[in-house]
């Protein structure tokens, strides 16, 4: 896996990533009888304007978290059984939080916590929580469980990616206002895949290689990001838009790829990172994002760009980096016009951030 919190991730589920693309299984089918989205907190939440950051922390054991202006805020959990944040969302001023814990899917708003089935029952069967949008009365969560794609929407789970021999995960999702649900993702590791009320389209791609990270929509067009072969020796950054990618601009001799996107008006955003000269070792990543498909280079050794957002004119992204504080440890960073602020954990050991609000 590209992303640093996801090496803290599986290390929490026990799962080898260099065995991912060896592995295969099956997934059952179907649903848990629906639960209702989470409603807003009691009066007296906090409404100040904030920077929210989603993740984890380690203390041996990853624990779910969020940091506001830099500030590390403890969720709760079964006991003290870990966890993680894998996204958060601004609900008309409400921050939700959607990650793991135990085997269950939670959602914290303002450390109220609510629990979803993953819709599996092994005790090895841990979801893994990559994006989640909410709309009205609808709450859509993105992932994988068991390397099978799987969504829950209020409560309801289900697989878009399954069966003997299949392998998924979904990355994006966004819900429009006629609360159509748009998800990407990727099929058998590199396939890149966008779904539309669960009808499936493959993404152009050359040579069928790629993966796909992030969805949004403007004026009616699904942007998706993410990565693809340059038909020769390289994975590039790219994005499609309806479907046709564009691929963004680095060096020839660039591996790159694309995590997040954001749309401000008539300019376009889109957060990732690049290895020079194909130097594809998380230790030489360079942060970075792209401007209107312009690259603006960031701080941070090794440190790679998550999620970004746009708000009064300013560039919020959020990523991870290898500490310049703590020796040998991965930490959650946020930059903020380029400005790098590296997140602290409660016992000075690493950390990993996922998703960025600006409140």
């Amino acid at each position: 896996m590209k992303k640093i919190i996801k090496r803290f991730v599986y290390a929490l589920l026990g799962v080898s990533v260099l065995c991912l693309a060896a592995i295969s299984c099956s997934s059952p089918t179907g649903s848990d009888s629906p639960t209702p989205a989470p409603q807003n907190p009691p009066s007296g939440s906090e409404s100040e304007p904030g920077v929210y950051i989603a993740g984890c922390y380690d203390e041996d054991t990853l624990y779910p978290c969020y940091w506001r202006d830099g500030e590390i805020v403890e969720l709760s959990t079964h006991g003290r059984n870990g966890g993680y944040v894998g996204a958060c969302f601004n609900d008309n001023g409400t921050i939700r939080f959607a990650g793991n814990q135990y085997q269950s899917v939670s959602i914290w708003s303002d450390r109220y916590r609510t629990d979803w089935s993953s819709g599996y029952s092994s005790l090895s069967s841990s979801p893994m929580i990559k994006a989640m949008f909410v709309r009205g009365s609808q709450t859509c969560i993105v992932g994988n469980v068991n390397y099978s794609a799987v969504y829950w929407k209020n409560g309801v789970w289900k697989t878009l990616i399954s069966g003997s021999g299949s392998s998924g995960v979904l990355e994006g999702v966004y819900i429009d206002e006629a609360l159509n649900t748009h998800i990407c993702g990727t099929k058998e590791y590199y396939t890149p895949m966008y779904w539309k009320n669960d009808t499936s389209y493959e993404l152009d791609t050359v040579g069928k290689s790629g993966q796909a990270y992030d969805i949004t929509m403007a004026d009616g067009h699904v942007y998706i990001v993410g990565s693809g072969s340059n038909g020769i020796d390289r994975i590039i950054a790219c994005y499609w838009v309806d479907g046709v990618r564009h691929d963004l601009n680095t060096a020839a001799s660039n591996i790159s790829v694309a995590y997040s996107i954001y749309i401000d008006g008539a300019d376009i955003y889109i957060g990732g990172y690049y290895c020079a000269n194909g130097d594809y070792n998380s230790g030489k990543n360079h942060a970075c994002y792209w401007k209107n498909g312009e690259l603006v280079d960031l701080s941070g050794p090794g440190a790679h760009v998550d999620d970004i957002v746009v708000s009064s004119g300013k560039v919020y992204a959020c990523g991870n980096t290898r500490s310049q504080i703590l020796i040998d440890e991965w930490v959650g960073c946020y930059w903020i016009d380029g400005d790098l602020h590296e997140l602290t954990s409660l016992s000075n050991k690493g950390s990993g951030a996922s998703s960025i609000v600006v409140k």
